[in-house]
């Protein structure tokens, strides 16, 4: 019954012919705006965010700045549509309004360590496979870590940022670049056929296209940003010239009160220069990163600008962020068990021996962050031991079967490379970290999901 309504939704509903205006994020596209042009993950800078209009109960939801410019305009020109009669009110798309817009990626990372990985950790590979008595001080607690790392990663989730942004684990709406006016779950192939692939789904496609959006084949309330689209380009470099109008005046009630409604006011604005779209209305100023470019250049040209500009890479934080991590939860597992009782032989008898574990005595900035005065990391856990187990967590979270005469090549020339260099500690990490990435941990190579696998991981999908 699955089989056949997925079938009937895949070919009958949404055809191969009506792609054109589509992107598959369970398949072909699942990593699009997570990865960079290079394949390397990335997050949106907060800089890079703008606050959306209408929204769902006027709730703080945040895009890319020329992507909430575009959806301010999509809003617009959709409920023009249907105050005219030229779209059906009944109907998602006559007045939509975002639900679900940017998830920080890294408020996800934090809850998913603290809720998922340290539980896992702590509970089933310490408690239940009885090495809690291993641990008596915080080296202790980083080799079961390790421990941990390489015999269970592959099958309780990544550890990193980058392997947490890769991973099934966060939403697409991490990218910055898609708006959800829907919430229904994502399997429900009935929803999309009854609700969203009504009366006015063919029109609304092709005007979802004069601002830029495409729609997501799998999800039609999904609504994504296309950086290769001329339209969405122009919200990202601007259109000219631009011309100034005051704000439209609030309607006024019975008593003289000013009623608050979804008008939204006329500011700065100027026209589509794209052919067949000139009459299209665009509140799009523009934005520095893109003023230069072509709208019908090559799009490497337009995603570079972008992802380097509005994106950060994880990579260089990654272990950081672990060492954080890792001593909030040594110093969370002392407190809730804080000793190690070991059955000793006393005169003759069995007695119980109480060893309390070390807690920390040195803080976060003395184990990890310590330089000297001439530029020295002499931290216990510094940059090479960054280097270390950065290449060790992203080569289990990639599956990489290195043997261990690679493995202990590749982190001594990482080694040397950061011992070697010119330039600060941070500089030279840096310089070791990207050698590990070029080389080693390299980009994802993006390939098709096939339907049955897309099936198989439906559920965790959100």
């Amino acid at each position: 019954m699955v089989f056949a309504e997925r079938w009937k939704y895949r070919e009958a509903l949404f055809p191969p012919e009506a792609m054109k205006n589509s992107m598959d994020l369970w398949g072909r596209d699942r990593y699009y705006g997570k990865l960079d042009a290079a394949g390397i993950p990335v997050f949106p800078r907060q800089s890079a965010l703008k606050q959306l209009r209408f929204t769902k109960e006027n709730n703080n939801l945040y895009a890319l700045d020329f992507v909430a410019d575009a959806w301010r305009d999509l809003s617009e020109a959709l409920r023009e549509m249907t105050s005219n009669g030229i779209l059906y009110e009944n109907s998602p798309w006559a007045a939509p309004q975002a639900l679900k817009a940017c998830d920080m990626a890294l408020v996800d990372y934090r809850t998913y360590m603290v809720d998922n990985i340290f539980p896992v950790f702590v509970e089933e590979f310490l408690v239940s496979q009885k090495r809690s008595s291993s641990v008596r001080n915080f080296a202790d607690f980083l080799t079961m870590f390790g421990t941990f790392a390489e015999r269970i990663l592959s099958r309780s989730g990544p550890i990193t940022l980058s392997g947490f942004i890769e991973s099934i684990y966060t939403s697409p709406r991490c990218s910055g670049l898609i708006i959800e006016i829907g919430d229904e779950p994502y399997d429900n192939d009935a929803i999309k056929m009854t609700k969203y692939i009504d009366g006015n789904f063919d029109l609304v496609k092709d005007i979802l296209s004069h601002y830029g959006f495409s729609i997501d084949r799998r999800a039609p309330w999904r609504l994504i940003a296309d950086i290769a689209s001329p339209a969405m380009r122009e919200y990202m470099q601007g259109v000219r010239p631009l011309y100034e109008r005051p704000p439209k005046p609030p309607d006024m009630g019975d008593c003289g009160e000013p009623i608050l409604n979804d008008s939204i006011a006329i500011d700065a604005f100027g026209y589509s220069a794209l052919p067949g779209l000139e009459t299209l209305r665009r509140h799009a100023r523009g934005y520095p990163e893109f003023e230069d470019l072509q709208l019908t250049a090559d799009n490497p040209k337009w995603s570079n600008s972008l992802f380097s500009q509005y994106y950060r890479s994880p990579a260089g934080a990654d272990m950081e962020m672990i060492k954080v991590f890792l001593y909030m939860f040594y110093k969370g597992y002392v407190a809730s068990d804080p000793f190690i009782t070991y059955p000793i032989e006393c005169f003759g008898g069995i007695e119980a021996f109480v060893y309390y574990r070390d807690e920390m005595r040195l803080s976060l900035q003395g184990l990890f962050y310590t330089v000297t005065t001439e530029g020295a990391d002499v931290s216990i856990y510094g940059s090479k031991w960054n280097l270390v187990n950065y290449y060790k967590l992203r080569r289990i979270e990639r599956g990489m079967r290195h043997g261990m005469a690679k493995q202990k090549q590749i982190i001594r020339d990482a080694i040397n490379i950061f011992d070697f260099s010119s330039g600060t500690v941070p500089d030279r990490q840096f310089k070791a970290l990207d050698y590990l990435n070029r080389l080693y941990v390299g980009p994802i190579i993006v390939s098709p999901l096939t339907l049955t696998t897309i099936d198989d991981i439906m559920g965790q999908l959100k």
